[in-house]
């Protein structure tokens, strides 16, 4: 596009949304949306890893062999 008609649009788009701004209806919108915005945020992944982990199974043993295991590869990466 030639930049005389982009430099147009975004005059003509912040024009818009100034009157957008000064009205009272989008003021408001803006606010409800900011305000759901809050209860709409995803819950962070930990809370979902802990409740599949905590409906699992426990391996035999409690878990202690996994946590071994994991041990050891964590010795193994540091020692390398």
């Amino acid at each position: 596009m030639k930049t005389a008609l982009v430099d147009s649009l975004h005059r003509e788009e912040q024009t818009i949304l100034d009157h957008l701004n000064a009205s009272l209806p989008f003021r408001r919108l803006e606010e409800i949306r900011r305000l759901l915005a809050l209860y709409d945020a995803p819950t962070p992944v930990g809370a979902d890893l802990d409740a599949v982990i905590s409906r699992s199974v426990t391996p035999p043993g409690g878990g202690r062999d996994v946590l071994r295991g994991i041990g050891a590869a964590m010795r193994e990466a540091r020692s390398a």
